[in-house]
């Protein structure tokens, strides 16, 4: 099932380079521990996503309880929610735009 696959291919398999450790969570400071082909661009195809999941999981909690604030009129929560989730479809498409240069369709 293409959710295993991910959380092994991806989300369980990757380490900041040397010397980015404590730096921000990009595809090109992290690297794969485990490949089939070896190369970056297969490397690269599982990190873009992997960098996406991270950045959005500082608000998976939130969006799961957007009814609530609905429900409860806390509307300036949820202002910020929506505000916050806009901020991180930003980053998405700021993290997507890399795949072109990245990502060599004609190796992985």
């Amino acid at each position: 099932p293409p959710v295993l696959t991910a959380s092994v291919l991806d989300l369980w398999n990757w380490r900041f380079k040397v010397g980015h450790a404590k730096g921000e969570f990009v595809p090109w400071k992290v690297e794969c521990i485990s490949t089939m082909t070896g190369t970056d661009a297969e490397v690269m195809f599982h990190m873009l996503p992997c960098a996406m999941q991270n950045a959005a999981g500082p608000l998976i909690i939130r969006v799961f309880q957007a009814d609530i604030l609905l429900q409860d009129r806390r509307d300036k929560e949820l202002a910020q929610l929506l505000t916050d989730l806009a901020a991180l479809f930003a980053r998405f498409r700021e993290l997507f735009e890399h795949v072109d240069s990245l990502v060599d369709s004609q190796v992985f």
